[in-house]
């Protein structure tokens, strides 16, 4: 699993962190860092947290945009899955190769938003 350094952003006056992780989506390994094969299934996760004491807290909305290496964008947020407060994860199996860079975004009661990025090689048949 990949994790990519929290991001704060200020929302009347607290301050919140998001961190994110993507990983195989079926548990397997991936061929290292951010990368995978053309047709796995990568989970993109995000979690939620006030940096003052690290409790987990829910934005009143969170949204999922993927950019695919076409430049076109995906909206994933009808898939994402809330297991828990401030738990979030969507999967997604990609059918290009290259480079997929996916944004969170959460409003209303934690405003914050944090960009991460993963590569698809091309398969070797």
């Amino acid at each position: 699993m990949t994790t990519t350094p929290a991001l704060m952003m200020l929302s009347d006056s607290s301050v919140y962190l998001m961190a994110l992780s993507d990983a195989p989506g079926d548990g397997s390994t991936h061929m290292g860092t951010n990368q995978y094969a053309v047709g796995t299934l990568v989970r993109v996760s995000v979690v939620v947290t006030v940096a003052a004491g690290g409790a987990a807290i829910d934005p009143s909305a969170v949204t999922l945009m993927m950019e695919l290496p076409d430049s076109s964008l995906v909206d994933l947020t009808g898939s994402i899955v809330h297991d828990s407060t401030g738990n979030y994860y969507a999967d997604y199996a990609p059918g290009l190769f290259g480079l997929f860079q996916y944004e969170w975004t959460g409003t209303g009661a934690a405003q914050v938003s944090q960009v991460g990025s993963f590569f698809v090689n091309q398969s070797a048949l």
